[in-house]
C-alpha cells in the first residue's frame, strides 16, 4: 500500500492522529447505529494509499513546500476527480428533487440511504486518515490540526439532525475548490496564483454562506455552535493560505518590475 510499512505506522507521528481519527468516526459509528462511515472511509483510505504508490513510481522525486511533488498529484485525484464525480452522480440523482428540499434533508431521507452524500464526507475523512501514515514525519502541526478538524467536522455531518444538503454542498465547495492550491503549487504561475485567489475566495465566501445558512436551522444550538466552530477554524487555515497567495503575486510583481529595470 503504497511502500507503507509496519514501522512506518507504528511511528508516534502517524499512530496517535490515526488511532484520533479511528477513535472519530467510532463515535460517529456509534451515534449513527451504523458501521458504514467507517468502513467506507477506511476504504477510500486504502483505494488513496494504492493511488500513491502509483503516482510515487511515476512521478519526478521533487519537494515542493516541505511535501514531494506526487502528494500535490494525489490531492488533485481527490479534489478533481473523485468528488466532482461523485457530485456528478449527486445531481443526476437528485434532479427530480427541489433544491431545498435537498438542503433540509435529514439523514433519514427520504430517499433513504442517502449513500452518495454519505460518500462524500467518508470520501474526505478516508483522504485526510491516509496522509498521516503516507507522509509520516513530513506531517507538519498545521496540516495534522487542519486534517484532525476536518475529519471532526465530516463525522459530525454524518450525524446532524437536518441539513444533510447544506454540510454536503459546503464539504463539496471546500475541498473541490481546494484543487486551485495544488496547482499552483505544481505549476506555480501568476495565471495559477490568480486562479487559486479567485476559487478560494470563492469558496471561503460560499463556506461562510452555508455556515450561517446552517446556523440558522431549527435544531438545537449545540450543533449549530459546534459546526459553526469548526467551519470557522477550518476557515481560518483556509484563508491564511489565502494571503500567502497574494505575498506571492506582490512579490512576482516586484521580480517583474525589477527585471524590466
Amino acid at each position: 500500500m503504497g511502500g507503507v510499512t509496519m514501522r512506518d505506522l507504528a511511528k508516534p507521528a502517524v499512530l496517535v492522529p490515526v488511532v484520533a481519527c479511528l477513535g472519530i468516526t467510532g463515535v460517529t459509528a456509534w451515534v449513527t447505529t451504523s458501521w458504514t462511515p467507517v468502513l467506507a472511509s477506511l476504504g477510500w483510505a486504502a483505494m488513496y494509499t494504492v493511488v500513491c504508490g502509483v503516482l510515487k513510481r511515476n512521478t519526478r522525486p521533487q519537494m515542493l513546500e516541505g511535501y514531494p511533488r506526487w502528494s500535490y498529484f494525489l490531492s488533485v485525484v481527490h479534489q478533481g476527480l473523485c468528488l466532482p464525480v461523485i457530485w456528478l452522480l449527486l445531481l443526476r440523482a437528485r434532479h427530480s428533487m427541489r433544491f431545498t428540499t435537498w438542503l433540509n434533508l435529514t439523514w433519514q431521507g427520504p430517499p433513504h440511504p442517502l449513500m452518495l452524500e454519505q460518500l462524500v464526507h467518508c470520501s474526505i475523512i478516508g483522504a485526510m486518515m491516509k496522509d498521516f501514515w503516507v507522509y509520516g514525519d513530513l506531517n507538519q502541526w498545521f496540516f495534522v490540526v487542519h486534517h484532525l478538524l476536518t475529519v471532526v467536522g465530516d463525522s459530525l455531518c454524518l450525524c446532524v439532525p437536518s441539513g444533510v444538503g447544506i454540510v454536503t454542498l459546503n464539504a463539496l465547495n471546500a475541498e473541490v475548490l481546494s484543487v486551485a492550491y495544488n496547482i499552483k503549487v505544481l505549476y506555480p504561475s501568476t495565471a495559477s496564483r490568480l486562479a487559486h485567489l479567485v476559487l478560494m475566495g470563492l469558496s471561503n465566501t460560499g463556506g461562510v454562506a452555508l455556515s450561517v445558512l446552517f446556523a440558522l436551522r431549527p435544531i438545537p444550538l449545540w450543533w449549530r455552535v459546534v459546526y459553526c466552530s469548526l467551519a470557522g477554524m477550518i476557515l481560518a487555515f483556509r484563508c491564511a493560505g489565502w494571503f500567502i497567495t497574494i505575498g506571492e503575486l506582490k512579490g512576482s510583481g516586484r521580480e517583474k518590475e525589477d527585471e524590466r529595470e
